[in-house]
């Protein structure tokens, strides 16, 4: 009898674990229903909010007219559709009403709208019958008319990202394995202003100066992509301007001899650093790490490191001559007929907004304000770029512009961002851009540093964002305050205050 028993369980367990994997019949689907791909491959879903899930929609990156319903993939265990979806069910529609249109772009309407009362009403298809039901999410409110300006739900959002930054850090970094998504995280820690913040970017700054440290000769240089470079550049300048910690100049002075010895014709960078006669191994010119080297050595000249002013002035050559007849090519190409250019736009506003060019910068930074949200959905390597740098140059074409902006591409941001306060690129989740950190659920997640930055350009506290020149800079600080800098620089922080009569330098 208790082998019998134990058969029976056994069998029953075998059955539910066949069951939960295996597709069911579709073909009860309405006839205008759009058509269900292989349920069991691989690639091409997205990240559906902050819902847990992920799904498959009808359709390509940037196009998903035809879709009327989303297959569900994946369901996380403890995420708001825990218990409510399983694997392979069908999400036909929101609120009572079935989607009329593209099924992507309605989900992440309707989770704008559930993000004011933590309720989303979803219609799930379960084997051939369909029924209403709700999921609990986080109640965020409702975004101001001049949002990201005076935005509580904006600021709602970049703390939740600083919360989840904070809470994963290790030490030494803060998060993920990738130069790049950790810089960005980094640069939303300094970006808020928040004092609290301080010692775990002073660590990690330090981290990398001693990491920098390491690099003795130009064959260890060339060990490491430009990308990294120029993220760790952009970073440290970025915090030496905020906080004027000297111990980090030696590191920025190193990146930016590197950055210059490794400059290629005519005034670009590539994946790798140019050899001999400023010649790249094997590869062209690629703008979109070229862009933040310029930037990094650029903010280093407002630091007051020796920066290489050739070299400076041939990148500045360069990337200013695209101004006023397309969007930033790949490369060494001709302009191009666009207006994101995979963050280009975005990143060439930033880079002439600090080599103050205001005139070019203007030009690129409403190339950028002009995107919608589906321009920001195609891109090379995936979109990460196109919701990195687009919206960051965007914020320096004039406030309502970038009000505009935000109005028109908030949607996309809503389904990258996840129930745990992660973010993830849609929709490839197979890509992996620049070969960083996957989580389990099947992404590459970036991190809220990428993906919230741009919500702290109305602060202007970074550079990047057009902020006021800082105390710190080279001739920054005027001659009546030189002795309270020079108390502050020997860490006499009470003399430095009473001296001043006020509570901050910055």
């Amino acid at each position: 009898m208790r082998t019998a028993t134990l058969l029976l369980l056994q069998l029953a367990f075998v059955s539910h674990a066949w069951c939960a994997d295996t597709p069911p019949d579709f073909s009860a689907l309405p006839e205008q229903q759009t058509p269900i791909a292989d349920a069991t491959t691989e690639r091409s879903d997205y990240n559906l909010g902050a819902t847990g899930m992920r799904g498959w929609i009808y359709g390509d990156s940037t196009d998903d007219d035809g879709s009327r319903e989303i297959l569900v993939r994946v369901v996380e265990k403890g995420s708001p559709a825990d218990g409510i979806f399983r694997k392979f069910e069908l999400v036909t529609g929101v609120d009572g009403k079935h989607f009329s249109a593209d099924a992507r772009e309605s989900l992440a309407a309707a989770l704008e709208a559930a993000e004011a009362s933590g309720e989303l009403r979803l219609i799930r298809w379960r084997d051939g019958k369909e029924r209403n039901v709700t999921l609990k999410i986080e109640v965020l409110g409702t975004y101001a008319d001049t949002a990201p300006f005076h935005c509580p739900k904006s600021r709602k959002l970049i703390d939740n990202g600083c919360s989840y930054i904070t809470s994963t850090f290790v030490p030494e970094s803060i998060h993920y394995d990738c130069d790049v998504p950790r810089n960005l995280n980094a640069l939303l820690l300094l970006a808020t202003g928040e004092a609290g913040y301080l010692p775990q970017l002073r660590r990690y700054a330090r981290s990398m100066t001693a990491e920098m440290g390491k690099i003795r000769d130009w064959d260890q240089a060339m060990e490491t992509w430009t990308w990294y470079y120029g993220y760790k550049g952009l970073f440290l300048a970025e915090y030496y301007l905020r906080t004027g910690d000297r111990t980090v100049l030696p590191a920025i002075d190193n990146i930016c001899r590197i950055l210059a010895r490794g400059q290629g014709f005519p005034g670009a960078w590539s994946h790798s650093l140019a050899r001999q006669a400023h010649l790249f191994p094997g590869y062209g010119a690629v703008n979109s790490t070229g862009m933040v080297c310029l930037t990094a050595m650029a903010l280093a000249d407002k630091c007051g490191v020796e920066v290489n002013q050739k070299a400076l002035a041939d990148a500045f050559a360069f990337f200013g001559s695209f101004a006023g007849k397309g969007a930033p090519p790949y490369g060494d190409h001709p302009p191009y007929p666009d207006n994101v250019a995979n963050g280009k736009s975005g990143g060439f506003a930033v880079a002439l907004t600090v080599l103050d060019a205001p005139k070019s910068a203007l030009w690129f930074s409403r190339l950028a304000a002009s995107a919608n949200a589906r321009d920001l959905y195609g891109g090379h390597t995936g979109n990460f770029w196109n919701h990195l740098w687009t919206p960051i140059g965007a914020s320096l074409a004039g406030r309502e512009s970038f009000i505009n902006f935000y109005k028109q591409v908030r949607h996309n941001y809503a389904l990258m961002r996840r129930w745990d306060h992660g973010y993830v690129t849609n929709p490839d989740y197979s890509k992996r851009e620049c070969g960083c950190a996957r989580r389990k659920y099947g992404g590459p997640t970036w991190g809220p540093g990428a993906f919230t930055l741009f919500l702290t350009a109305p602060d202007k506290r970074l550079q990047i964002f057009g902020a006021p020149e800082s105390i710190f800079a080279r001739g920054g600080c005027p001659p009546r305050l030189q002795e309270a800098m020079d108390l502050y620089r020997s860490f006499q922080y009470p003399r430095c205050l009473a001296l001043l009569g006020k509570a901050s330098l910055t």
